[in-house]
């Protein structure tokens, strides 16, 4: 067999080896029943999983910047699910930034208004009264 003939058929092999590498490990992480059923059930309660004594510096907690804009216009729509879908989804954090118009509090993103807070406020009350290990 030529030299070029040899670096191919190496290179063939190396490519299979890799996706059979690859493959190998996924397969174990398809059987995890947290991948198989409902991933938001896992999600919704991640919270739970961390020891009591870990401290807050090794927790990575995900979040989201101008929260409760999914229903504004393009140019100020940050997110496209509301607070309770990303609280169901694993965030904890958010960035709700309110201000009074016309004696109601709204969300709002730069110089346009969005939704009303409250109900913001009684879906992430819902939510943290249905998961209290989430607080």
């Amino acid at each position: 067999m030529k030299k070029k003939g040899k670096i191919a058929l190496i290179a063939v092999l190396c490519v299979v080896f890799c996706i059979g590498v690859v493959a190998g490990s996924m397969a174990g992480l398809a059987s995890k029943a947290i991948d198989k059923q409902n991933p938001d059930e896992f999600l919704s309660k991640w919270m739970s999983y961390i020891r009591d004594d870990a401290l807050l510096t090794n927790v990575v907690i995900a979040g989201s910047h101008d929260s409760g804009t999914q229903d504004m216009m393009w140019a100020a729509k940050t997110q496209d699910k509301t607070i309770k879908e990303q609280m169901t989804c694993g965030a904890r954090y958010f960035d709700i930034r309110v201000q009074l118009k016309d004696n109601s509090m709204v969300i709002f993103h730069g110089p346009i208004s969005g939704e009303a807070f409250e109900p913001i406020v009684d879906d992430i009350r819902e939510f943290l009264q249905s998961n209290p290990s989430e607080t």
